[in-house]
């Protein structure tokens, strides 16, 4: 499924896990909520006795000039961890030279190999809270602050939807069509948001009060976040109509079922 609406897959597992030792916090990403400029501003604060995961590389870069804590701790191999780190301080530096050069090429493709060498993750793009226990240890996960982000079902829904209908490497494909094979599958962020019906996490950001809640979190684990937020995707999402508006009613109905306690739970408009 999704086949023709596939990127070209670089990075194709993108660490999105981030932990804090000193504040025992945990942040699990789910899919398109916005939660880049969260984990890049959350690394600001990290060190390497933490645990903080790749991103893509454009991305990376915003990190370095963040000064954010590069990916540590999240391989099987710290050589390969080293290895990544390199590279990408190494396209950093060719990058703002502004010289285009076949080492610059080359070093991009030496870290996508890397990145595709899947055996040595631990932790990996959007991975669930149930895959991340056997690798963290179940009663540390249990006693850690669980951290994530939420989003209207519907824009949801929409981003994603346009995350794999437009863009560079991507087919442009009608919205609709997309958003029918979208639905087809149960609500992708239900694993990160809830075990058996009840909350999985301790605290919910919401994108819809994401600065009030962004500076709650601040107050509660002690350490800056919102000032250090970049702006790391140009989706032209506040150029677009609502999502609401791009949806018919039968997409809705359909939303509604597949996302039923995250309208209950989070309290979120069904309209």
């Amino acid at each position: 499924m999704f086949a023709r609406f596939s990127p070209i897959q670089f990075p194709k597992k993108e660490g999105q896990v981030l932990y804090l030792a000193k504040q025992n916090m945990l942040f699990l990403k789910p899919k398109k909520v916005a939660g880049t400029s969260f984990e890049i501003a959350l690394s600001i604060s990290a060190s390497t006795k933490d645990i903080v995961t790749p991103i893509s590389l454009d991305d990376e870069l915003i990190r370095i000039n963040q000064k954010g804590q590069l990916p540590v701790n999240w391989s099987r191999q710290p050589e390969l961890e080293s290895t990544y780190v390199s590279l990408v301080q190494q396209i950093h530096r060719l990058k703002k030279s502004g010289i285009v050069s076949d080492d610059l090429k080359t070093k991009r493709r030496l870290l996508k190999d890397l990145i595709n060498m899947k055996g040595h993750w631990l932790y990996y793009n959007h991975i669930t809270p149930d895959e991340i226990r056997p690798n963290f240890g179940n009663q540390k996960f249990d006693s850690s602050l669980k951290v994530t982000i939420t989003r209207h079902p519907y824009e949801q829904l929409v981003s994603q939807a346009y995350w794999l209908s437009q863009g560079k490497h991507r087919k442009q494909i009608p919205l609709n069509e997309v958003v029918d094979e979208l639905l087809l599958e149960p609500a992708p962020n239900t694993p990160y948001y809830f075990k058996e019906s009840h909350k999985l996490c301790d605290v919910y950001i919401k994108i819809e009060n994401f600065e009030n809640d962004v500076k709650k979190l601040e107050n509660q684990i002690g350490i800056k976040i919102w000032d250090y937020l970049p702006i790391t995707k140009k989706s032209g999402s506040g150029l677009r109509p609502k999502a609401s508006e791009l949806l018919s009613d039968e997409h809705k109905k359909k939303v509604q079922q597949r996302s039923k306690l995250e309208f209950e739970l989070f309290e979120y408009d069904p309209i």
